[in-house]
């Protein structure tokens, strides 16, 4: 028997883990790119940017002149479905038909119903 080899000491260069590849998210799978894990590139993602409350409100105050259904539940603070259930009952904000199946609710209509909706806090009855 021979003498033994020890085993030989890592370089900074040498690599822990063998290769392995990954799916660029551009490619949706189709081809696979070979590359090392120092040079991998981390995923790509979208961030999605933050508004503030002050953002927000701005972005109420710049609304156009008529909202749709979605951007009207925004502005009352109730959902989508809250809103179609209120038009099948006749109980909620006018509206306005913009199409066979669209519906538009303007702004100055939106706040009169809001304020005809407003408790007296003097009131005992309510």
């Amino acid at each position: 028997m021979g003498p033994m080899k020890r085993p030989r000491k890592r370089k900074a260069g040498d690599r822990k883990t063998p290769r392995r590849t990954r799916i660029d998210p551009n490619q949706l799978g189709l081809f696979e790119i070979e590359t090392s894990p120092a040079r991998a590139a981390p995923p790509a993602t979208i961030a999605k940017p933050r508004r503030s409350a002050i953002a927000r409100k701005t972005a109420l105050a710049d609304r156009p002149a008529v909202l749709n259904a979605r951007d009207a539940a925004s502005y009352l603070g109730v959902s989508i479905s809250t809103l179609k259930a209120w038009r099948r009952a006749r109980m909620g904000p006018p509206h306005t038909m913009l199409g066979a199946r669209m519906v538009g609710y303007r702004t100055a209509l939106l706040d009169a119903w809001l304020a005809s909706r407003t408790i007296d806090p003097d009131r005992a009855d309510h």
